[in-house]
């Protein structure tokens, strides 16, 4: 989760550094953009790891099931 917001607070940072209109934005304006990117960053860093960690257990369970395969080919060759 840490990694996840240092990820989006600099993402923010980086939108926000080459926006022309950002500087000329009050202060409390500024902040109100910059959380609104974070926010938004944040959760799709927290959407790409749910989902990575899904395909990372789909991946686990196709190669267990490749596993079983090959040793019932082996055993089919063999008897």
């Amino acid at each position: 989760m840490r990694k996840d917001m240092i990820i989006a607070a600099l993402g923010a940072a980086l939108i926000t550094r080459d926006c022309p209109w950002f500087r000329i934005c009050p202060w409390d304006q500024q902040a109100a953009v910059w959380l609104g990117f974070f926010i938004v960053l944040l959760f799709f860093c927290l959407f790409c790891e749910e989902k990575a960690e899904k395909w990372r257990k789909y991946r686990i369970r196709v190669d267990r099931m490749q596993g079983m395969i090959i040793r019932i080919r082996k055993i089919r060759r063999a008897g």
